[in-house]
């Protein structure tokens, strides 16, 4: 079942990166945070590769001090 941060998290395997795309999100609590970082780690795990480059877009991007 997709997963709500799916969208924001893309891979080419072709040159090993894994695009995490943060722009215009918000980052409100530590709990969004959590659950970001816990996809993220699922996707990783489900590609079958351990090593990734990482490219990730913090355009617009907005963390709260609870965050």
């Amino acid at each position: 079942m997709p997963h709500e941060f799916d969208p924001r998290i893309r891979f080419d395997p072709d040159r090993q990166i894994m695009e995490a795309d943060f722009s215009d999100f918000h980052f409100d609590s530590s709990a969004t945070v959590n659950r970001f970082y816990d996809r993220i780690e699922d996707r990783i795990r489900g590609s079958g590769e351990d090593l990734w480059f990482f490219l990730v877009n913090l355009n617009g991007t907005r963390i709260d001090p609870p965050a």
